[in-house]
């Protein structure tokens, strides 16, 4: 009976074993259909362009902050331009340690895992390596500057009435406000 049940609990430990092997194997595979997706779709090459977009917006953040200080107002525009840059090589390293591809690719990975099984990823990964998902990957970044485009006109056409609907509940604020006031 010992031996009968010895037999059962290893089998039941190789089983689980054996498991516990496949599901890494999975885990691997969906690794390595994620990181195909990941190349297809140029990640990385997006987050440096957006690494590289953040520092040149920094520059002239720092050169705008700069008009407000006093003590800069009276140096010629070109060094105060050079003090902007000069600031943003300073927070570069910054940068670095938390912005980089190798500092946001777990992160990634780990959520295109979370959103695409590893069959999903293959498929998308064959997808954008063809011509069509070429094409679309090409034209992404022009489709969401007219997107962008279009929804602040609308925006700006939408401002007067935004405008007039915030001064109207300002008067009726400031009308409570005052009757409150008077109840006191």
């Amino acid at each position: 009976m010992k031996t009968g049940r010895s037999l059962c609990y290893l089998s039941l430990a190789l089983l689980l074993l054996f498991a516990a092997e496949a599901a890494g194997a999975d885990e691997n595979s969906h690794q390595r259909a994620v990181d195909e997706l990941i190349s297809a779709v140029g990640v990385r090459t997006q987050v440096d362009a957006m690494n590289l977009r953040l520092r040149s917006q920094l520059v002239q953040s720092f050169a705008s902050s700069i008009e407000h200080i006093p003590e800069l107002q009276a140096l010629p525009p070109l060094r105060r331009y050079a003090i902007a840059q000069e600031m943003a090589l300073r927070v570069s390293p910054i940068l670095d340690r938390h912005l980089s591809w190798q500092v946001l690719r777990e992160g990634v990975l780990e959520n295109y895992r979370g959103t695409f099984s590893e069959n999903e990823a293959l498929a998308l990964s064959e997808f954008y390596r063809s011509p069509l998902g070429m094409k679309i990957l090409a034209a992404t970044p022009e489709l969401a500057r007219k997107l962008n485009e279009t929804t602040l006109q609308h925006a700006e056409e939408a401002k007067p009435e935004i405008d007039e609907a915030v001064t109207a509940y300002f008067v009726e604020l400031q009308q409570q406000l005052q009757s409150e006031s008077q109840a006191h």
